[in-house]
């Protein structure tokens, strides 16, 4: 929005026109809109019976909200929620526009996402509304549709209807068998059973993985994966508890990006744009 404005309710929302539908999942419908010339993003409840789902996701659009990492919650009715709309769609699209800005420019927006996500996930840990785990993220291009990459190249959390709170203890991520070598370990299910819970440890192990797929779209990505080698190692330790925090990740890419010297990859103008 343009100017500071309060967050909509029913009555200015009536005024929201519709312009087409940009994305579908199993609990709301997407579409772009436009209120007073402003294009905005419109979550509509698609399945009644997950209702409790769509409105933990506006609570915590609420409680974390405002923040850099999450998307600018603009205001909600009923069962519609309304956000800032970005026109570059969800971080599918982020490996494509890595890979096709070449050399330096690509080496740089590749480190610039891994640093947006992991500086998401830490602030997700230690949130005004407690320890939050990111459920929504068994496989790869699920996890990437719950972000939204900006104009200025910066991933953003946008769905956030799976996010329960381990400050009490731990928490399981919905009750259908969870499998395959993205997910944590200890959050797979073994012959058949289900584990007795994790923590955000779990989002930090999947970190490396993420941030290996933007950096596999750069020329010299594997130069750059040998260079965090060494963390994204310690984020695929078996032991959660071996992890690092998702901060201590953000340290480490900061690491990185300052040692490079001016011969290499990324110059004194681009580490100031990188944070």
């Amino acid at each position: 929005m343009s100017a500071c404005t309060p967050l909509l309710g029913c009555p200015e929302l009536a005024e929201v026109e519709i312009l087409e539908q940009v994305g579908q999942g199993s609990t709301k419908s997407v579409y772009r809109g436009l209120w007073r010339g402003h294009q905005v993003a419109l979550a509509a409840l698609a399945e009644p019976s997950l209702r409790a789902d769509f409105h933990h996701g506006l609570q915590m659009l609420r409680s974390l909200s405002p923040s850099e990492h999450v998307v600018q919650l603009v205001g909600f009715c009923g069962d519609v929620i309304v956000t800032e709309f970005h026109r570059r769609g969800d971080a599918s699209a982020a490996a494509d526009l890595v890979r096709t800005a070449g050399g330096a420019t690509a080496a740089r927006l590749a480190l610039r996402l891994c640093r947006s996500y992991a500086e998401a996930l830490a602030f997700l840990h230690n949130s005004p509304a407690g320890r939050r785990v990111m459920c929504d993220s068994n496989d790869l291009q699920k996890t990437l549709q719950q972000w939204l990459l900006t104009a200025d190249d910066w991933l953003v959390v946008a769905d956030l209807d799976a996010l329960p709170d381990a400050s009490a203890g731990p928490v399981r991520c919905g009750r259908r068998p969870i499998e395959g070598e993205f997910a944590a370990p200890e959050q797979r299910w073994r012959d058949g059973r289900e584990p007795p819970g994790y923590d955000e440890k779990t989002d930090v192990w999947k970190l490396a993985a993420v941030c290996d797929h933007f950096l596999s779209a750069a020329p010299d990505g594997e130069y750059l994966k040998l260079e965090l080698h060494g963390i994204h190692k310690r984020c695929r330790s078996v032991p959660a508890r071996l992890r690092p925090s998702a901060a201590e990740v953000v340290e480490e890419y900061d690491r990185v990006v300052h040692g490079f010297s001016e011969s290499e990859y990324v110059s004194p103008s681009m580490v100031s744009r990188i944070l």
